[in-house]
């Protein structure tokens, strides 16, 4: 085993028909070990007694049943030396999920082969100790292959033979690192298996080092969610309006204003996680302003899903019923648009789109656009990559980077703790904005006849904040809609 700090991960239960080798099935199990004790995960589980020097390998016995297409796992007991098991999580893939493909049985050679992935679930990185230095990750047959079905017996064309949790065990190699909620190249898993086998099963372990401090159990990483009314919401499509639908990854949580009473209807109330709460970031009267003409005064009129995944979510909301007021001529008229929102896993920053949905009426000659943090009642420093200003020196509203170069403003709250950053996509003028003597804002700020606007907007505890010039270039990199090509490289405050 690894030296530095190393972990032992739950893998899979395998079964293998010859009559169904296009579906070769790994299911996951849900266990862990570690040396020392272990906290509470964030579901409340209960602290589990310390573990013995030698890993005490406990795991989920999953049978599949191949007519039905179902996996029955049922639920692990402590093992036979007496000592209890590291925490088990309620639920399988926790920690890790494997996943296989392009599986085959050749007649000829009696070779049934796989390729498979592993895909990392916890808030740390597999296979190094320190993020850099490359130890990679081992997938080891802890038990089996045994034969369920016909007869015979199966060996493992593995990588080779080391120790694991007791004799000689074969095993695959993963050489890389496996970041938070990224999957690893795949690996061929070749088995030796004769014609009259006809179904077998095994189960495998993980064994890593990972970035991290002895006897701190891992903890899961923040995947990308959406609620409705509370609950978690797994379909993708159209939802009946109004729907109460909340964006989350754990790390941010956003919810349409007019749920909270806020005003704007078409604003969101960001809340950022402290690691210990959640803590609201604007006011719920405002949300992330979002002026398309004007204010949205009237509630959606329709919600979509377009993406629901635990990587990526993203949800659209349809403002048909918008309308601008006598401004610019003696009558309201009418000014449609959709808002969409993403938010990744494991990201302190969601983006957001507006498409106009409704052409200015004759005589109109101008519109405003803006988007970004509104309502931040308190004063803060915002910086650009050429500008620096306190908002509570201010009397009237700043424009700022009207060159039309790509820039982010940096806003960092007087005693908040968070640093609020806006990176407007595509480039655009940012203005500061004075709602009254004691509250300020800012957000990007356009005139004129634009039909689609959007921006990055991130919120990070200040001492944990990516640096917002390298902000600029992920937040274009990472855009999941399409934009002009743009030099970021002195986009935002140097530091």
């Amino acid at each position: 085993m690894f030296g530095f700090r190393n972990r032992v991960f739950p893998g899979n239960s395998f079964v293998r028909s010859r009559a169904w080798a296009a579906a070769l099935l790994l299911a996951m199990m849900s266990a862990c070990t570690d040396a020392g004790p272990s906290a509470p995960d964030a579901a409340g589980a209960d602290a589990d007694a310390m573990l013995p020097a030698q890993p005490v390998v406990a795991a989920y016995t999953c049978g599949v049943s191949l007519a039905r297409e179902t996996v029955t796992c049922a639920q692990p007991s402590p093992g036979s030396s007496g000592a209890r098991m590291i925490r088990v999580f309620g639920a399988q893939n926790v920690e890790v999920r494997l996943r296989s493909f392009n599986s085959a049985y050749d007649d000829s050679t009696g070779v049934l082969s796989a390729d498979v992935t592993i895909m990392s679930l916890v808030n740390e990185w597999l296979g190094t100790p320190d993020s850099t230095t490359v130890t990679g990750v081992r997938a080891f047959f802890h038990e089996g292959p045994t034969v369920v079905l016909g007869e015979g017996s199966v060996d493992v064309l593995g990588d080779g033979l080391d120790t694991f949790t007791g004799g000689l065990q074969p095993y695959y190699d993963y050489d890389q690192i496996i970041k938070p909620l990224e999957t690893s190249a795949p690996r061929e898993w070749r088995f030796q298996v004769p014609p009259t086998v006809e179904e077998f099963s095994f189960t495998v372990l993980l064994l890593a080092e990972t970035t991290g401090i002895q006897g701190v159990p891992l903890t899961p990483a923040p995947t990308a969610r959406v609620l409705l009314d509370g609950l978690p919401y797994a379909d993708t499509g159209a939802v009946l309006s109004p729907a109460d639908l909340v964006v989350t990854n754990g790390l941010l949580r956003l919810t349409l204003a007019s749920f909270l009473g806020g005003r704007d209807h078409g604003a969101h109330v960001i809340e950022g996680w402290s690691g210990s709460a959640w803590a609201p970031l604007n006011q719920v009267l405002w949300g992330d302003w979002t002026f398309v003409g004007s204010a949205a005064m009237e509630p959606h009129t329709a919600a979509e899903v377009l993406v629901n995944t635990d990587t990526l979510v993203g949800v659209r909301w349809t403002f048909a019923n918008h309308t601008v007021p006598a401004r610019y001529q003696d009558s309201t008229y009418t000014y449609g648009f959709t808002k969409t929102v993403w938010l990744r896993a494991m990201d302190r920053g969601y983006y957001v789109w507006f498409e106009v949905l409704d052409s200015m009426p004759p005589g109109v000659t101008s519109n405003e656009y803006e988007v970004g943090w509104g309502g931040v009642t308190a004063a803060g420093q915002i910086s650009t990559s050429d500008t620096t200003v306190s908002t509570d020196s201010l009397t009237n509203r700043l424009r700022l980077h009207t060159a039309g170069k790509v820039d982010a403003a940096q806003f960092d709250v007087y005693g908040s703790g968070w640093r609020r950053v806006l990176v407007p996509l595509p480039t655009q003028d940012m203005m500061i904005g004075v709602f009254d003597g004691n509250s300020y804002g800012i957000w990007a700020f356009s005139v004129g006849k634009r039909q689609s606007f959007g921006a990055y907007v991130y919120a990070a505890p200040t001492a944990q904040a990516t640096p917002t010039r390298a902000l600029c270039g992920q937040a274009i990199a990472r855009s999941p809609f399409e934009l002009p090509e743009m030099d970021a490289s002195e986009c935002g405050p140097a530091s």
